[in-house]
């Protein structure tokens, strides 16, 4: 994602079986709380619902849970990661 010719976010996702796994969104620091991370998402919903897949999922750290919260993901799992320490794996179901 770019502003002003400067990428400031990025985004990785990746097919699974039966769903989209997005395995890199970050924000660069400085452009935090402008919706570039939401707008990150937004466009995985729509590679979702356009590939006809219902379940996108994550691993994040516990500490940026509360985001992906506020779009609709549910914890299904923490666990302690040695090099990114309390982590979750989260998913949000699609309707049909």
């Amino acid at each position: 994602m770019e502003d002003k010719g400067k990428i400031v976010g990025v985004l990785c996702i990746q097919k699974q079986t039966d769903s989209l796994h997005i395995s890199r969104l970050g924000v660069r620091k400085g452009h935090w709380r402008k919706g570039y991370g939401k707008e990150l998402l937004k466009f995985t919903i729509s590679e979702a619902r356009e590939r006809g897949t219902q379940k996108i999922s994550l691993e994040r750290e516990t500490e940026n849970v509360e985001f992906y919260e506020g779009l609709g993901f549910k914890t299904t799992r923490e666990y302690h990661d040695p090099h990114w320490g309390n982590s979750a794996t989260m998913e949000l179901s699609l309707p049909i």
